[in-house]
Parts: C-alpha cells; structure tokens; sequence
C-alpha cells in the first residue's frame, strides 16, 4: 500500500516527552512514493517509547508507538540513546491502522539538546567516619579500610 504523509492534521497539536526508544521495526508492507527517475532511500519505521515525563502539550500513554519516514533502521544502541520526543497524532484512522500508530514522531534528541530529560544527580550519600589508611605492604594503590564503628 502507498502512503505519502504522516497522516496528522494541522489542526493536531504536538506533545514533547522525556523517554525511551524501546526498539524499532520497519514497515515494510508500506510504499513510499519515488519518482521514477529518482532513487529514493526513505522508509516508515514504527517505534515503541517509554514516556518518562511530559514536558510540553496534550498528554500522551505511558507508552506510545510512533511511525516515522527515515533512511533506515539504527543500532539497537544508537536508538536507545534519544531521550527527548515530540510527537503529532495521528488523526486518520486509516492510516492510525495502515502503521499500527498512533502518533508520527516529528522529532527527537539526545545529549546536550535533550537537557531537559536528564535525571537530577541523586543526593550523595553521608559518609560514615571511618579512617582510610595505605597498607604498607601493598604494592600498588590498595587501601585498608577500617571503621570505628566497633
């Protein structure tokens, strides 16, 4: 079957989410349009994401699948490092069915233009009194540890 667009409207507004990808499948029964003196690379990819934390409109599931024209299939590693989605519904029921989903994925990141899905540093634990002390008879850099918590 051929399909040309993401299926949203214009009117669909989109939501921005902290998550994860939790793996990705091509859509390989889809056709993409290709003039015939062209060599097209795109193809519908469907992907699954954990939602961590909504950061921006309309809220979304837990965990969502969203399609996507892209140029191929990533890395199961590559994949897994995006942290920041935005996503647009999509309106069309045919198309919802066509892809087995429910949104387009319009965008996505990682690293430094994902600032706001990093995880708080956790308070450092106290740490207790205990004396750290180098073994004399150690060669390399090892430690007795003792407490005096006795």
């Amino acid at each position: 079957m051929r399909l040309s667009d993401s299926g949203g409207s214009a009117q669909a507004a989109e939501s921005s989410f902290c998550g994860r990808s939790l793996g990705q499948k091509l859509i390989d029964y889809v056709e993409m349009p290709c003039p015939k003196d062209l060599v097209c690379f795109g193809m519908w990819v469907r992907r699954e994401i954990q939602v961590e934390k909504l950061l921006d409109g309309p809220a979304v599931g837990e965990k969502v699948t969203v399609a996507r024209i892209q140029h191929g299939l990533f890395n199961a590693e590559f994949d897994a490092s995006f942290s920041l989605f935005t996503v647009k519904p999509i309106d069309d029921k045919e198309t919802r069915d066509l892809l087995s989903a429910e949104f387009v994925l319009v965008k996505f990141a990682k690293g430094e233009d994902a600032k706001e899905c990093r995880k708080s540093p956790e308070k450092p634990l106290p740490i207790p009194n205990h004396q750290f002390q180098r073994s004399p008879a150690a060669q390399l850099n090892t430690v007795r540890w003792e407490s005096d918590a006795t």
